[in-house]
């Protein structure tokens, strides 16, 4: 059995789903856009991003592309900068005894004669002292190395502007998510 409901409230009902934020009757075509190679020569300020403006819908699909960047900081040995004449003048700590002073949480406390009490002070306990093997030429140590144009500056792989929506959908389901697809 049917009901006819009055034109009025057909009119309503009718306004109430086009007014609707979360209805949509006018679907918007969706774009497919297999994700691209990224790396840090290419894809800084900004190339290679992808821009989704009001009313497209875009599905980014494929497997990860990413080229590591360069790490500006590097280990290296005080030798090889001694080698590069980095090191100017180690003011005598080369081959010199080290020694490990601890934190200072040891209290001690000491009559304090203006206010008639004791103070406690922290200090470093005699006992946490541990002699550190000597620096020399061996010691690994960091150092800063130019990179070139291998680090990622101000690189997206997308952009959604108002009204855009972006379905990301990268990387294989069925692999491991540390499996060269999807790392």
């Amino acid at each position: 059995m049917h009901t006819r409901l009055p034109l009025s409230k057909v009119a309503i009902a009718v306004l109430a789903v086009i007014g609707s934020p979360t209805v949509s009757l006018f679907s918007s075509p969706l774009y497919a856009v297999t994700l691209q190679a990224f790396n840090p020569v290419d894809n800084d300020q900004l190339n290679g991003n992808l821009l989704v403006t009001g009313g497209a819908v875009t599905e980014l699909t494929g497997n990860q592309q990413f080229a590591p960047g360069v790490d500006g900081s590097v280990n290296t040995t005080l030798g090889a900068l001694q080698g590069l004449n980095r090191i100017v003048n180690d003011h005598g700590v080369l081959g010199t005894n080290r020694l490990d002073i601890g934190p200072a949480n040891f209290g001690i406390t000491i009559p304090d004669p203006t206010t008639g009490g004791n103070t406690t002070f922290q200090v470093y306990n005699p006992a946490s002292l541990v002699a550190l093997a000597p620096i020399d030429a061996s010691t690994s140590v960091a150092d800063v190395v130019n990179v070139q144009d291998n680090q990622y500056i101000n690189t997206r792989i997308a952009d959604v502007n108002t009204g855009g929506t972006l379905n990301v959908n990268i990387g294989k389901t069925t692999s491991a998510a540390n499996a060269a697809t999807n790392a």
